[in-house]
């Protein structure tokens, strides 16, 4: 396609033609320069499309919850290896079905009787069970999880968009099947897609909806197993860290009581491709676990298997064992096939801990003799190996290990193994961090991490996403959390911390002369600094182990504590001494000069706290305390700078985010603000020479003296460009009576926060009041999406944001006076009387902090920042 005019398109076919059949070569330039030019233009024109491609690209992909961006900053790490790769692509197929195949067959096959007993009782208990409510399912399917379909003929586009008549029509079906305990034939045909490294299976749509709505069958269950089985840690409330972080406290523990540890991490492989059906059957009956939700779900992973890769489906195979993952009851099912084996290896007395996380198991042992750990881990260790085998599983030798707490009992466990049994390591990976018998401190997996985070950035550089809100988000959930992942279980020292903290830094706005710590300061609304959040979630996390530790052996939490505290404050770098959370939570205290000699007694200064660590509210008001303490240590730093004295008692942003939330004529007026705040403010250990005045940068010159800056950034003329605009937020709490005439207010409580909170943050704090001087049963009207999504859950979290252990909210009471829809009209009638007193007490805030003196300052300094940038 010819790019410019005709008559040109004309000449230099007319010159070619000459070149072809007289070969004169004196046009041959002509067509050489035309021929560039043409080239040019092409490659602009490419050039544009592909801007204007990636533009639309980009708009899209900032909408909704960004998946397409939050996929292509991780884009580098995914992993291309398959197996099979080095064999013909048309035995590829042949090879990978032979290799299923041997997995999922079983000699012996389902025993027929015993399938045919769990059935029976199926079907009874969907005889005695109620109705799936209508209303229920009608809120689960409009919030249906993208999921990739099944060979049953659903999406999940289709469930959110069915009517309530259409939903009432798969409730019946659901409450046939129940009665007749079976599925149709296209919805137990699985297809197994096979990636790199993991599989995906696509089940369907339909079974996995019935598995959810029945949910509350097994959440009965799993409760009560909770109790039973102690070694079961993946229960509803869980966290796999929290496992972990239990573990590097015991080995802390042990090194300070002079003890040796020897912890077995035993590996499966293929666990939930190796559950025999009929174990499973066994199990789940003498478990007292629901034979319809078991039933139902057997026959899902019985039916006929299509496993797909690179494009080509191979033959179905009929599957003998194998649990299939992402069924919503494969983790509860598979605890059947291990649970015989737990049950006989918990009761036996060497066996000091034992932690299960689905197919992950860890067994430790501690004797003050190092010969007699040894043996005792060994014994325990061969014998675990015969009950898993027997039961069809596959131990890894490759990838079990033996890790010590010391060197005597390495040596010693090292000369009894033998060629079949696994070796001992100095560290290894527990449930993503490593753990190293508290021997010491092992950073190569944080830095892993922190190489991933940096790979992470440099490819939200190459993006150029426009908003900043949107890269925040990306750093936040996909950076950050990539990078320090699992820091609670040996803390981030002051070094690598600076890495975090300057890399979001630099995706706010920081400037080369500006400080880090008055980036977060002005950005704060914006973005969290990494510290303090790295120091919440390290308190949280130790406060659940804590708490859990206490109730087995508070004597000896108290006496590591000391221990460690004795050994760690002395030093004058604590951090290089740090081998555990702990230890890591002691080292941040002493960073904030906080004196904790004792675990249920901290100082700073004249301040103390005392702690129960046994109670639920431990966290909330531990980190109450500390987090004025973690923001004067910053005002202290911020003040440091040149001309900053006055900043030690606080910052008034006031104007900063007024300034940073108008619409100005001019786009940079925001940058030049922000390099105004942090540019000017130059540390006197990083002194800074003005290129055009000759003398030293000070915050006068920049201000004031320097005649460049006044020429390059004259006074802006529009002083007024926008509306003033002012928000504070309160909260209020009434308590009403209900009468036939309306609800009558009894009480109320309103309050102006000291710290400045969101809108969510008040919500939350008004219903933490509530419910800390509140007794017994009561019935709220709340429209926190915050505390609804908490009260929502079947099982609430205990320190969730700092807030007590949630009750549930009862309202039968009511409506049973008052009927439904005279209820709904009380909740409304109270709403504006409640928002009237929430205004009254703004207004009152309002009016003080508008005096006309603070008024004219803010004016002042109003126009003095906006002139100066």
């Amino acid at each position: 396609m010819w790019a410019g005019a005709t008559s040109d398109r004309e000449a230099f076919q007319a010159d070619l033609q000459v070149l072809l059949e007289s070969e004169d070569v004196r046009v041959l330039p002509g067509l050489l320069a035309a021929a560039q030019e043409q080239h040019k233009a092409h490659q602009r024109k490419w050039q544009q499309e592909k801007s204007a491609s990636y533009g639309h690209w980009l708009r899209q992909s900032t909408q909704k919850g960004m998946r397409p961006l939050f996929r292509s900053v991780k884009a580098e790490e995914v992993v291309t290896v398959r197996p099979f790769l080095d064999a013909p692509v048309q035995e590829r197929i042949d090879l990978r079905w032979r290799h299923w195949f041997e997995l999922w067959s079983h000699p012996a096959g389902v025993d027929r009787d015993l399938l045919a007993s769990l059935k029976h009782a199926a079907q009874e208990q969907a005889r005695l069970l109620h109705p799936i409510d209508l209303e229920r399912a009608v809120r689960f399917f409009k919030k249906v999880p993208a999921k990739a379909p099944g060979l049953d003929g659903w999406t999940c586009e289709m469930l959110r968009n069915l009517s309530v008549e259409a939903v009432q029509a798969i409730l019946e079906f659901f409450h046939h099947c129940e009665r007749e305990a079976s599925w149709p034939d296209q919805m137990v045909f699985a297809l197994i897609a096979l990636l790199p490294k993991s599989e995906k299976r696509e089940l369907h749509i339909l079974y996995r909806a019935w598995a959810k709505l029945r949910w509350p069958l097994v959440a009965a269950w799993q409760t009560a197993y909770a109790a039973r089985a102690r070694w079961d840690k993946a229960v509803p409330g869980g966290q796999a860290l929290d496992v972990a972080l239990a573990r590097l406290m015991l080995g802390e523990s042990v090194r300070r009581s002079k003890s040796h540890l020897i912890t077995l991490f035993l590996d499966m492989e293929t666990f939930y491709d190796r559950c025999v059906f009929d174990d499973v059957i066994r199990s789940g009956l003498s478990l007292a676990y629901p034979p319809l939700v078991l039933h139902q779900a057997l026959l899902t992973y019985m039916g006929p298997r299509f496993v797909q890769s690179e494009g080509a489906l191979c033959p179905p195979i009929w599957p003998g064992r194998g649990v299939l993952a992402g069924c919503p009851a494969a983790p509860s099912v598979s605890k059947f096939v291990i649970h015989p084996v737990a049950e006989k290896l918990a009761s036996k007395k060497s066996a000091c801990n034992l932690d299960i996380w689905i197919d992950d198991l860890s067994l430790d042992s501690v004797n003050k003799s190092p010969l007699q750990v040894a043996s005792d881990s060994l014994f325990l260790f061969r014998a675990l190996r015969r009950d898993l085998e027997a039961r069809g599983a596959q131990i890894s030798i490759s990838k079990t290990c033996f890790v010590a707490s010391s060197t005597e009992a390495a040596k010693a466990m090292s000369k009894i193994l033998d060629a079949n049994d696994p070796q001992v390591k100095s560290m290894t990976r527990d449930l993503g961090v490593t753990s190293a018998g508290g021997r010491r401190r092992i950073l190569g997996l944080a830095e892993q991490r922190r190489k991933k985070a940096a790979g992470r950035s440099r490819k939200l550089n190459r993006l150029a996403i426009p908003g900043r809100a949107h890269r925040l988000r990306i750093v936040r959930a996909s950076l950050c959390s990539a990078g320090l992942w699992g820091h609670q279980a040996q803390g981030v020292s002051p070094k690598r911390r600076k890495f975090y903290r300057t890399l979001i830094a630099k995706h706010l706005g920081k400037h080369k002369l500006g400080s880090i710590d008055l980036t977060f300061v002005v950005n704060r609304r914006r973005c969290e600094d990494p510290h303090l959040t790295l120091l919440r979630q390290h308190v949280r996390a130790v406060s659940r182990v804590f708490r859990r530790w206490l109730s087995v052996d508070p004597d000896k939490f108290k006496s590591t504590w000391m221990s460690i505290w004795l050994w760690l404050s002395p030093s004058p770098h604590p951090w290089k001494r740090v081998n555990g959370p702990m230890a890591a939570l002691m080292a941040y205290m002493l960073e904030l000069g906080v004196q904790s000699p004792q675990a249920h007694l901290w100082s700073r200064g004249d301040s103390q706290l005392c702690i129960d660590w046994s109670s639920p509210d431990a966290t909330r008001r531990v980190w109450h305390w500390l987090l004025p303490i973690w923001e004067d240590s910053r005002l202290q730093r911020v003040s440091q700078f040149e001309g900053c004295a006055a900043l030690r008692s606080g910052v008034d942003l006031t104007v900063p985010d007024r300034l940073q939330k108008r619409k100005f004529f001019n786009k940079n007026m925001l940058v030049n603000l922000q390099a105004l705040w942090q540019g000017a403010l130059i540390g006197q250990s990083k002194p800074g020479w003005c290129k055009l005045c000759g003398c030293q940068l000070s915050l006068q010159h920049v201000l004031w003296d320097c005649p460049f800056i006044a020429e390059r950034f004259p006074e802006p003329v529009h002083f007024r460009a926008a509306q003033q605009t002012s928000a504070c937020v309160s909260w209020a709490i009434g308590a009403y009576e209900l009468r036939p005439e309306g609800p009558a207010r009894v009480a109320s409580i309103t309050c102006y926060p000291d710290q400045p909170l969101s809108v969510a943050g008040a919500e939350q704090q008004a219903a933490f009041e509530l419910l800390g001087r509140a007794s017994g049963d009561l019935d709220i009207t709340v429209d926190c999406k915050a505390v609804l999504h908490v009260l929502e859950k079947s099982s609430p979290p205990l320190d969730d944001k700092g807030l007590p252990e949630w009750r549930r909210v009862i309202n039968e009471d009511v409506d049973s006076l008052c009927g439904k829809r005279a209820a709904q009209v009380y909740r409304v009638a109270s709403k504006p009387d409640v928002d009237s007193l929430c205004g009254k007490r703004a207004a009152q805030v309002y009016r003080v902090a508008s005096k006309p003196e603070l008024h004219s300052l803010d004016e002042l300094w109003e126009e003095v920042l906006r002139a100066k940038a």
